[in-house]
């Protein structure tokens, strides 16, 4: 069965007391294929961006299509979007770990940086 995933993101302004802080552009993206982890792969990236966005920015809505119809009336089209969205969803939760670390390090580094810098760039060896 070929599984196609449309996602779509509309267009958006970011607005904070009458001022107009961003603009966000509509954006489109799809996958078309026959191997579900590809297919998974695709949606855990894209759940991934829905949930770092920037203030008041739309996230992705997702359309998916079995064999080019969005209801094929079969019931094996609900079990494979069912496996398939829980494939995406521990792809997107290993992605968000691993955003989670290299944020972390990524802040200790500054902090060990900051640290050097209040004291004359001297580190002390104990």
């Amino acid at each position: 069965m070929i599984v196609t995933i449309l996602a779509y993101k509309s267009d958006g302004v970011d607005v904070c007391h009458g001022c107009v802080m961003a603009h966000y552009s509509s954006d489109f993206q799809w996958k078309s294929s026959m191997d579900r982890g590809e297919i998974a792969e695709f949606l855990a990236g894209l759940m991934f961006d829905n949930k770092h966005l920037d203030t008041n920015e739309g996230g992705y809505e997702f359309t998916f299509l079995f064999n080019g119809e969005e209801n094929n009336g079969e019931w094996d089209s609900a079990v494979l979007r069912s496996e398939i969205e829980e494939k995406a969803t521990a792809l997107y939760n290993l992605k968000e770990i691993d955003f989670q670390r290299k944020d972390a390090e990524s802040k200790k580094r500054s902090a060990d940086n900051v640290g050097q810098e209040a004291n004359g760039g001297i580190v002390s060896i104990q």
